[in-house]
């Protein structure tokens, strides 16, 4: 699977930038942000950022190999708009508000937030193809995939998990996190609705019933449902041998929550609807158009494709958002080497491993 390199990459950058070394998403000039005076008298410029991918580590928090100073920001989890940065996990894709100032510092988040892709029982293991199902949803691991309180040879069918992680192009989901719950808790997921019966007062999100005669709505009522509308789903009342969750409430999470007036948005993820006559494409639900000025690194416009993983730098215009800068970070390696780490030159961005394992 190729976004085991990526994962890689991306903990790589973050533990250089932790060592002090330079990170490819540092801050960039922005004479339209505003602006500070340092003690000596000069002048600062800040950049309001946004940046959605995966938690890379700790020490404040890194995410697209970025760190991001957390001690001033306001932090989600799932239902808990109260959290503090201990609920956080390395796998978890989270979205984060920051400033960036040109004066060199890591940018000061503002805001991080993290919403579970999907919540329930495990109904089907299988290790050697690497998948898991939960609620009729095919979830795809591997060896960079994290597990938390488990791991992929413990994990048994009945056993309630948390995921985290990326819809690819064929409609399954990588898991970047999967979380065990010690306690069952309440069914959640995110999908497309599909097949909606309004008279039936059904839909189908991938494989799964939804029943919503007895739902709350967030955000949209019942005559919002339509075909093709991404929502939040949450019940307890969930038969196994139909695959069917009475929903208790349902959110519309069509919107990408992104607000128009951030200078720079940076998404890590997978190409969906990429449509090479009108340069654009979709990643993580986030619809960048491409322009002239696009840069490219690791790749070209012929890399672009349905499936790759990228991470892309853009900018509003005009409220679309356009591609600056494209990074691939699908390649062929589908290996991962351990080892402990014996020298580490954060100038050069490059480390030394000894007892070499190639898994």
């Amino acid at each position: 699977m190729r976004f085991k390199q990526s994962l890689l990459v991306l903990a790589i950058s973050g533990a250089l930038t932790a060592c002090g070394g330079s990170s490819s998403d540092s801050p960039n000039d922005n004479t339209s942000g505003g602006g500070n005076n340092t003690d000596d008298g000069t002048a600062t410029t800040t950049t309001t950022v946004v940046s959605e991918g995966v938690i890379t580590g700790f020490g404040s928090v890194y995410v697209n190999g970025q760190r991001y100073r957390s001690e001033n920001a306001e932090i989600a989890v799932g239902n808990s708009p109260a959290a503090d940065e201990a609920q956080l996990k390395v796998g978890m894709v989270v979205t984060v508000a920051a400033s960036a100032s040109d004066n060199g510092e890591d940018p000061d988040a503002q805001q991080i937030r993290y919403e579970e892709h999907l919540q329930g029982p495990v109904s089907f293991i299988d290790r050697e193809a690497e998948q898991i199902e939960v609620l009729g949803q095919t979830i795809l691991f591997d060896d960079l995939t994290e597990f938390d309180e488990t791991d992929i040879e413990t994990l048994s069918v009945g056993d309630f998990i948390e995921v985290s992680g990326y819809i690819n192009d064929e409609g399954n989901f990588y898991a970047t996190l999967v979380e065990l719950e010690t306690e069952e808790t309440e069914i959640k997921l995110k999908g497309e609705i599909a097949n909606l019966d309004v008279d039936a007062q059904t839909f189908s999100l991938a494989e799964l019933t939804i029943d919503y005669s007895a739902a709350e709505y967030e955000d949209m009522t019942a005559d919002d449902l339509a075909d093709g509308l991404f929502v939040k789903v949450e019940g307890d009342d969930f038969d196994g041998d139909t695959l069917t969750l009475t929903a208790s409430s349902i959110e519309n999470k069509e919107d990408n929550d992104i607000d128009n007036d951030a200078e720079e948005v940076t998404i890590a993820g997978i190409v969906k609807d990429y449509d090479s006559e009108s340069g654009v494409f979709s990643v993580n639900r986030y619809e960048f158009t491409l322009n002239d000025d696009t840069e490219f690194d690791d790749g070209s416009l012929d890399t672009l494709a349905n499936g790759v993983i990228v991470k892309v730098e853009g900018r509003f215009e005009s409220e679309q958002l356009i591609a600056e800068e494209i990074e691939f970070k699908a390649t062929d390696a589908r290996s991962k080497t351990e080892g402990q780490v014996t020298d580490l030159n954060a100038d050069n961005e490059t480390l030394l491993l000894t007892t070499q394992r190639s898994a």
